[in-house]
């Protein structure tokens, strides 16, 4: 669940953890016993549709963690579908009945879907440049090392080096 798509479900979620719940939760696919257990967790919660909320429950109602001693927190009703709709029901379509999954919230700065935000700035940012105190170094370099391998190297290197203070010689 990712906090960009559902703040405050995130949040709940955040929340429902700190008091114990579990984040490894297992599928049932049973809409009855769905049914049941969003009656039982979600009863002394009066609703609030009205209002534009509606009550999440975590663990949620679709696995057999759901039900009575649930976490209930009251959430837009935008989000709850969201949470349903784009997070749950996909899932669901692969599971078996029983199968365990991970509840894992993902944080807006860690969401690596989430729009990137641009580094403020000078703009165009200018290409980096390569010290041009490098190049004769390295051709002092390789001038002393080719010779030790193979003399003949040395020439070729003064032929195809374009940065060689010797080229074309």
């Amino acid at each position: 669940m990712k906090e960009s798509e559902t703040p405050s479900i995130y949040k709940h979620t955040l929340n429902a953890f700190r008091s114990g719940h579990p984040n490894i939760l297992h599928y049932d696919a049973d809409q009855a016993r769905a049914i049941k257990r969003r009656r039982e967790a979600t009863k002394p919660y009066p609703s609030r549709g009205s209002e534009g909320l509606e009550r999440d429950e975590y663990p949620y109602a679709s696995t057999f963690e759901g039900g009575a001693g649930a976490a209930i927190a009251y959430v837009p009703k935008e989000e709850n579908s969201i949470q349903g709709r784009l997070q749950l029901a996909p899932l669901y379509r692969t599971m078996k009945m029983g199968e365990a999954f991970l509840v894992l919230p993902v944080p807006k700065d860690k969401d690596p879907d989430a729009e990137k935000q641009p580094i403020p700035g000078p703009f165009p940012v200018p290409a980096p440049r390569t010290t041009p105190r490098l190049v004769p170094l390295w051709n002092g370099i390789m001038r002393m090392l080719l010779p030790i391998f193979d003399p003949t190297l040395l020439n070729d290197f003064d032929k195809y080096n374009p940065n060689s203070t010797q080229s074309g010689t």
